[in-house]
């Protein structure tokens, strides 16, 4: 009775691994074109991180990555990171707030320059003790993070002196590279 039941979980396993992307005649090492097009939606979307590309279309390859659960948690980190960066350069703060966030829970490796970008969203929207708390956090991380040491030194002015928040973010979180996968 034992080994019938041990064999139909074996029987659902050969037929679960054809929908992660995987052929059985090809080995579970040799991943088919479904996980390359999902790799393609995670350079899309650091691409249209780091060139400044808003809209509705740059964010979609971004959702696509995060939808994807055959992703590790750090490709999602990844994924919700730009998305927080293309989010930003549209105006739309309180998503990127949520997008950073989520890169951070996911712990993200690149979590200073996180921080200091979801500290620019908080103090966007007026929130300046939350920037001042991630400005602070980065630099606990990274000591020497420009953009948190120059938003902190102004979050420290009156507001009728400082500098306004920069209206676009470059992205800086890094790019997934081959070894990743």
């Amino acid at each position: 009775m034992r080994n019938l039941a041990v064999g139909a979980v074996l029987a659902s396993v050969t037929q679960i691994v054809p929908v992660l992307g995987q052929s059985s005649k090809q080995g579970l090492d040799e991943p088919r074109a479904v996980i390359e097009n999902d790799w393609t939606d995670l350079r899309a979307c650091f691409a249209n991180a780091r060139n400044e590309v808003i809209g509705k279309d740059a964010i979609s390859p971004c959702t696509r990555a995060i939808k994807n659960t055959g992703l590790s948690v750090r490709k999602h980190a990844i994924a919700y990171a730009n998305r927080g960066v293309i989010n930003f350069n549209m105006g739309n703060y309180e998503a990127a707030i949520e997008d950073f966030t989520a890169s951070l829970d996911r712990d993200i490796h690149v979590r200073a320059r996180v921080l200091t970008n979801r500290g620019l969203a908080y103090e966007a929207l007026r929130f300046d003790a939350l920037a001042r708390a991630d400005y602070k956090a980065a630099l606990e991380i990274k000591k020497t993070e420009p953009t948190a040491l120059r938003r902190l030194e102004e979050l420290s002015k009156p507001l009728y002196e400082r500098n306004g928040v920069p209206r676009r973010i470059t992205a800086e979180a890094e790019t997934p590279n081959a070894a990743d996968m």
